[in-house]
């Protein structure tokens, strides 16, 4: 606490925007008394952390650069745009805690429990589920009915990680194989278009952060090092993206792979070895930390709307609900939606759509001010929130015990890091993650939990509809 509170006293001393400054640290501070729970991985935090993140960044990088931070925006209404994306920030976390809290109620966690589970074997699980997510993204675009359950499949399986760590952790037992397993899975992440190994660390730290881990000096200065390891890893990705994805397709206009794993490796190691991140023939730490941020276009929306534009009164939210309710595996011609002409509908400047190849969006929070105002708006955030809330405590209570439950929720991280992402996907991503989910639990669940070793399970109800569970 002491520490927080003197990193937050200099911040806000160097800062041009103190009050800003001052507002955006009270509020990660609720946020960590509020979703770092004990006997929890902090799944939650990390998500709302990345949303608060993406609001504040260009805050701190004005102060740290010795830029206004006005300047970093076309909008005149930054300033203001920032308090209220912070205000609906706080209304979302709050619909989250009031369904998420009893969570855990009547359900004793362990550190050490391993259901007889074999490593052996979950470790085998953990590559079969790997590689079918793989395969599954590799036909995605050939079944546009069903991209959206195949994607939720694909983010599940970023849970099983959490299944690996624990039992490692718990057994102290097949560590090193975990960890070649992992590592092995993270260098292969690079043969791809997009940096999934930046989610493939998020996910580990989130796992990591369920056990109770004390630190020694050396060991946090080791961590420390660790992170701004990886924090150099991602701006060197960002400095060789576009010539690194070129090579992958042959300088096609597509995300088809063209090369060979070996190839793709090489070349990437050998862009990598020269990058310079901090060049000034580049601008990449600003392009990641604009790429991060993301309120610009919620701060043009203010601008004209309802200056030059009427307030939708519901319309945006209303659309997205009827695009939700009728699924694409059900009708697979229904129109995709292209999210950039909603910016160039209600945003300052324009943007590249669909028949450009690009599909940017104006996210949920400027949705819901473009319908409902700056008060109004705060209704429907604080529902999404409840929905996550609801989510996470039932996938928690409704599995076979809580190592599945964690298991299952772990993905949710990125789901509630959802500023810029328009209201159509938040919905249709969780309802079908849900599936996903409930699919899994009805089907794989129990003979995979017998195939690790456990033993077979009976379930009984309490009067709060808590799944607990003895052996038979």
């Amino acid at each position: 606490m002491f520490f927080f509170l003197l990193v937050t006293a200099f911040l806000v001393l160097i800062s041009a925007q103190p009050a800003i400054v001052f507002c955006s640290m009270a509020i990660l501070y609720v946020l960590y008394r509020l979703f770092w729970v004990k006997g929890q991985p902090k799944i939650i935090f990390a998500g709302l952390f990345l949303f608060w993140l993406s609001i504040t960044v260009k805050v701190f990088y004005a102060d740290f650069v010795g830029l206004r931070y006005e300047d970093l925006s076309i909008s005149p209404k930054i300033i203001e745009t920032t308090y209220l994306a912070l205000a609906c920030l706080l209304v979302f976390s709050l619909g989250i805690f009031v369904f998420s809290k009893n969570a855990l109620k009547k359900i004793d966690v362990s550190y050490t429990k391993t259901f007889n589970y074999r490593i052996d074997k979950i470790i085998i699980f953990y590559i079969v589920a790997t590689v079918g997510a793989s395969v599954l993204f590799g036909i995605l675009f050939f079944f546009a009915g069903f991209s959206q359950l195949f994607n939720a499949i694909i983010q599940l399986r970023t849970g099983f990680l959490f299944l690996l760590i624990y039992s490692v952790y718990a057994q102290k037992k097949g560590i090193s194989l975990a960890i070649i397993v992992i590592s092995i899975e993270i260098i292969l992440s690079f043969v791809s278009f997009f940096s999934s190994f930046k989610d493939l660390l998020i996910v580990i730290g989130i796992s990591l952060s369920y056990f109770p881990l004390k630190f020694t000096f050396k060991q946090i200065v080791r961590n420390i090092v660790i992170v701004i390891g990886c924090l150099y890893m991602m701006l060197i990705w960002q400095t060789i993206k576009g010539e690194y994805r070129a090579f992958l397709n042959g300088g096609a206009a597509t995300q088809t792979i063209t090369v060979t794993t070996q190839d793709a490796l090489s070349k990437i190691y050998e862009l990598a070895s020269k990058a310079d991140p901090f060049s000034k023939d580049n601008d990449v730490v600003y392009q990641s930390i604009d790429r991060l941020s993301y309120i610009e276009f919620f701060s043009q929306a203010m601008v004209r709307v309802p200056n030059e534009l009427p307030y939708e009164n519901g319309k945006l939210w209303t659309n997205n609900i009827v695009h939700i309710l009728v699924p694409r595996i059900v009708y697979p011609d229904k129109p995709v939606i292209d999210d950039s002409k909603m910016v160039n509908t209600y945003c300052m400047r324009s943007v590249a759509t669909a028949e450009q190849g690009t599909s940017i969006s104006l996210g949920f929070l400027a949705e819901s001010y473009i319908d409902y105002g700056p008060v109004g708006m705060l209704v429907p955030i604080f529902l999404i929130g409840c929905l996550f809330g609801f989510f996470y405590k039932y996938l928690i209570q409704k599995s076979i015990n809580y190592v599945w439950g964690f298991t299952f929720v772990v993905p949710l991280w990125s789901y509630i890091n959802c500023n810029g992402i328009p209201g159509t996907k938040i919905l249709g991503w969780l309802f079908m993650y849900v599936i996903a989910t409930y699919l899994f639990r009805k089907y794989l669940m129990t003979p995979l939990h017998v195939y690790m070793g456990g033993s077979k399970f009976t379930f009984m109800k309490s009067k709060n509809n808590l799944i607990a569970s003895k052996a038979v």
